[in-house]
């Protein structure tokens, strides 16, 4: 059943399976980890993974469900990635290299053959919906959430009918709240949104691994709050805390290779706090 944050039960669940790409499973705590905090005693599965796009999320949340036969005591969270992805599993795992414009896993003749904006959103406007349609028949309560609305990579569409995809698909895009792109991102002086940095420090890979500042526009854990607190989930004075206080914590560090000691050792010491596993 669909459920609106602002009306969830927290004490109801005794599993909660959610997915995504990097906004949802990443170095630091995200919206997902919060949302976890205000429920400690159920099982957090975090099928999130860097670089997923919607068919890998699709593709995980149809397997999990598989596997562990979602039931009345469960939460399920899809957190819709962007559109423009290339997502393929192969051999043992998932490939997702992130957006198809920017990642440097297809070479420019795959781009120049197969890369399609306009079809990217068919694709995954289609995927999201179907999806839609099996949580609706499933006993478990679902919520599901978006990373960026579907006009984001619009400057990739130009000419190539981009309204007229989300007209379709217009019933289930306006069923989802507004995107973490929407409640999070500010506005520069000329009006358009953009990414804050979540976090700046040093990368000795970067700079052609030379080594440079590296500023992360992923959310830092208490923009994450944010955008939950924004969405209508009722988050307690104590999880407010513990995020200040991861948030001060990773803004303390200044080395890539200090932040993954840190997750490390994040991961380590909480239950269930970064789940994952390859279903297949």
């Amino acid at each position: 059943m669909l459920i609106c944050p602002e009306l969830i039960d927290y004490s109801k669940y005794k599993r909660i399976f959610i997915f995504g790409c990097s906004f949802t499973n990443y170095w630091w705590p995200t919206w997902a980890n919060i949302l976890h905090c205000e429920m400690p005693e159920a099982t957090c599965y975090n099928f999130g993974q860097s670089g997923g796009g919607n068919q890998f999320i699709s593709a995980t949340l149809v397997a999990a469900n598989q596997k562990y036969k979602f039931n009345q005591y469960d939460l399920v969270i899809p957190h819709w990635s962007t559109y423009c992805r290339e997502d393929r599993y192969i051999q043992t795992g998932w490939l997702t290299p992130g957006n198809i414009w920017t990642q440097g896993t297809y070479d420019d003749e795959f781009l120049q053959k197969y890369a399609c904006a306009k079809g990217y959103l068919v694709r995954d406007l289609a995927i999201i919906t179907a999806t839609m349609y099996m949580l609706q028949q499933l006993p478990s309560d679902y919520i599901m959430l978006q990373a960026v609305p579907a006009t984001y990579d619009s400057a990739y569409f130009k000419g190539q009918g981009l309204e007229e995809v989300v007209e379709l698909y217009s019933n289930v895009l306006n069923s989802m709240p507004p995107s973490l792109w929407d409640l999070v991102c500010p506005l520069d002086n000329g009006g358009n949104k953009y990414w804050v940095n979540g976090h700046e420090y040093y990368n000795k890979h970067h700079n052609n691994g030379k080594g440079a500042m590296y500023q992360d526009y992923h959310p830092n854990p208490l923009r994450y709050l944010d955008y939950l607190e924004k969405l209508g989930f009722d988050i307690s004075q104590p999880t407010r805390e513990l995020t200040a206080k991861y948030n001060a914590e990773l803004l303390a560090l200044k080395t890539h290779d200090d932040l993954m000691v840190w997750h490390n050792n994040l991961a380590g010491s909480i239950k269930n706090y970064y789940y994952h596993e390859h279903l297949i």
